[in-house]
């Protein structure tokens, strides 16, 4: 956000859907570049979306990342009915370089999306491909994420803020 760089992952329905895998491999695909320039801290912060954010799967992804690059997650889920962010801003200037315009390609919305902004430097436009998508779902198989170590039923849908501690 303080650098005012957006950096968009998109792909065409005939690539993926829209799921939790699908955000999770974008997302650690994003770690992994932030890893690289050196950077050894994260900052996530979401909306409540169960399906795409909020959920095993993604938590699953940042144990993994965490560890492979050794770097410290956080995320923070927004508080319901306060969930704008800078995310808000770059979509909406994207809909609104839309706005008037014929688009029949997924070449031409990525075009778009790269050249929205007026000012500054363009959007980073990730082309998903179907490679780019990993199976984090099937590392779940075996592990028990409905209960914590005291043996209480975890309330995924109340978690506000996981991480910190992922790094080893």
């Amino acid at each position: 956000m303080g650098q005012k760089v957006g950096k968009c992952y998109l792909w065409h329905e005939s690539t993926a859907k829209r799921g939790a895998n699908e955000v999770a491999s974008c997302v650690y695909d994003f770690i992994k570049d932030q890893s690289s320039k050196g950077v050894q801290t994260i900052n996530l912060y979401s909306d409540n979306c169960g399906g795409q954010n909020r959920n095993r799967i993604v938590f699953m992804m940042y144990l993994i990342a965490a560890k492979k690059f050794n770097v410290n997650i956080s995320h923070k889920f927004l508080e319901k009915g306060h969930t704008q962010n800078e995310n808000d801003s770059i979509h909406a200037l994207i809909e609104r370089s839309s706005k008037n315009k014929e688009i029949y390609t997924p070449d031409q919305w990525f075009a778009l999306v790269r050249w929205a902004k007026d000012t500054g430097n363009p959007y980073i436009v990730k082309e998903v491909s179907i490679e780019d998508i990993l199976d984090f779902k099937k590392l779940l198989a075996g592990k028990n994420w409905t209960k914590d170590e005291r043996n209480l039923k975890v309330m995924w849908s109340r978690v506000r803020e996981i991480g910190r501690r992922f790094k080893t």
